[in-house]
């Protein structure tokens, strides 16, 4: 039964991401990013200094489950709004990071997430790019 219970819990996680990444996908088309990534932390608020001991990878499998039902259209960008949401809503506090790196043809820009324990989402090697300050 308890397998069962964490199926659905997971379930429901991933139904939320895609409703999430979906809102997210039609504000960016119409609202700079700035404004989503506001009313997303306004949404969904974090008390200060809240660091949860709860895990952030199964919220992060469920941002990626979402995107792949939703045929991976979403940018990291998008990914990466929707997860720190997710997260904050269960308070683990996170942050948007954005940087950028040289490659082949010019310059490459990628977003990801980086909880309060210094654990990277979305990012395989933080250190390749020249990152923004958090956002």
């Amino acid at each position: 039964m308890n397998s069962w219970r964490r199926t659905i819990n997971e379930w429901v996680l991933v139904a939320e991401a895609v409703l999430l990444l979906a809102g997210v996908r039609v504000a960016m088309c119409v609202m700079s990013f700035r404004s989503v990534h506001r009313r997303m932390r306004r949404l969904m608020p974090l008390r200060p200094s809240m660091c949860a001991a709860d895990d952030p990878d199964p919220v992060a499998r469920a941002v990626g489950r979402a995107d792949r039902l939703m045929r991976g259209r979403d940018t990291c960008l998008a990914k990466s709004i929707v997860l720190t949401s997710l997260l904050r809503r269960r308070e683990i506090d996170a942050v948007v990071r954005i940087g950028i790196r040289r490659a082949d043809r010019g310059i490459d820009a990628h977003a990801w997430v980086e909880d309060c324990h210094g654990r990277h989402f979305g990012v395989n090697d933080p250190g390749e790019f020249s990152c923004f300050p958090p956002l």
